[in-house]
């Protein structure tokens, strides 16, 4: 390809041989391989294909229906002035975020988020992978975009150094990296040791937009989790234009009964318990949207919310495989993955 772009001659082609030439380039342009090239934007900060470029080469996700709201691929950042932020309100963790060197903070907003920040690259990319995110996780739980209009504050911090202020402040574990409290979103991107994690990016981003969504109608635990685990994997594979299941990930403590998951109402406090809540939560939660129609998760959901206990809501929602729960169990701990 480097090649292409310099001045150097290419050699005359044989005879016969110009026909075959233009026929690969029509081949090539009709697959969109041109269009690819072009989404390599120079503003993506990182050093990685734009995720506009990578969908364009990945295999291509089916057509969404007509009049869907297409992915915000390559969303914009707005760089702004605090006064001219569309909304200041900040919650008392916010505020606790941004009275650590305030004057270093700079602003800026996208279509659905409003983002306080250190560095506009870090920003950058968080920006347009959140709103890939958001996009992805409403259109996984069958959202209309009124449902989630309120715009989320997104702080994104420098490095682990400010980051353990912030959770000191803020009473929070000094274990973790990032975090959702209720629909804004704390990122310490480079918290983790082994650069951008777009995984971690996006489990956080689902929690955000579930509670836009819901509200104050809290989810069971297991089910957050989950959920916003199972977001997590499958976010990044659409956003390259691949299936969910193509590659899924190894879950090694997956190792809990789906009678033992749904009785957990509170996260345990040892680590070992919480590997397995989300290991089994995610296994649960992939085999829902991977055997069954998407749009009846959201049906799952609006069920629990309503107060009905989950072995009954799994057989009204999802039918008969769930009447006998203990066969189930005995299924999902040995041959379901």
């Amino acid at each position: 390809m480097r090649e292409c772009l310099t001045n150097r001659p290419a050699p005359r082609p044989r005879n016969g041989s110009r026909d075959i030439i233009r026929l690969i380039i029509a081949t090539l342009a009709a697959s969109g391989f041109c269009g690819a090239l072009l989404a390599e934007t120079k503003d993506w900060p990182f050093p990685q294909r734009s995720p506009a470029g990578a969908f364009l080469l990945a295999t291509p996700s089916p057509s969404p229906p007509p009049g869907a709201t297409p992915p915000p691929l390559g969303a914009p950042l707005r760089q702004e002035s605090w006064e001219k932020l569309s909304n200041r309100q900040i919650s008392h963790v916010g505020s606790e975020a941004l009275a650590i060197n305030p004057r270093g903070w700079s602003h800026g907003e996208t279509e659905d988020f409003i983002v306080h920040y250190r560095n506009f690259s870090d920003a950058l990319q968080i920006a347009r992978e959140i709103e890939f995110d958001l996009w992805y996780v409403a259109k996984s739980l069958g959202a209309a975009k009124e449902q989630y209009a309120h715009k989320s504050h997104v702080y994104v911090f420098q490095d682990e150094k400010e980051w353990q202020v912030f959770v000191q402040e803020a009473h929070k574990p000094a274990w973790m990296h990032s975090l959702a409290v209720d629909d804004d979103l704390f990122l310490n991107i480079h918290g983790t040791g082994s650069g951008f994690d777009s995984h971690t990016l996006a489990h956080e981003t689902t929690h955000a937009v579930v509670a836009r969504i819901y509200g104050k109608r809290h989810w069971p635990v297991w089910l957050s989790e989950g959920f916003a685990e199972y977001m997590g994997d499958t976010c990044n594979a659409a956003r390259r234009g691949l299936p969910p299941g193509l590659n899924p990930r190894n879950l090694p403590a997956a190792n809990l009964t789906v009678t033992e998951l749904i009785a957990i109402w509170h996260y345990p406090n040892d680590s070992a318990a919480v590997a397995q809540l989300y290991d089994s939560a995610t296994k649960f939660v992939r085999y829902l949207f991977s055997k069954y129609p998407a749009e009846l998760f959201p049906k799952f959901v609006d069920r629990l919310l309503d107060g009905t206990p989950a072995p009954l809501a799994l057989v009204e929602v999802y039918g008969n495989e769930f009447r006998d729960l203990p066969a189930f169990d005995k299924r999902f701990q040995t041959s379901i993955r």
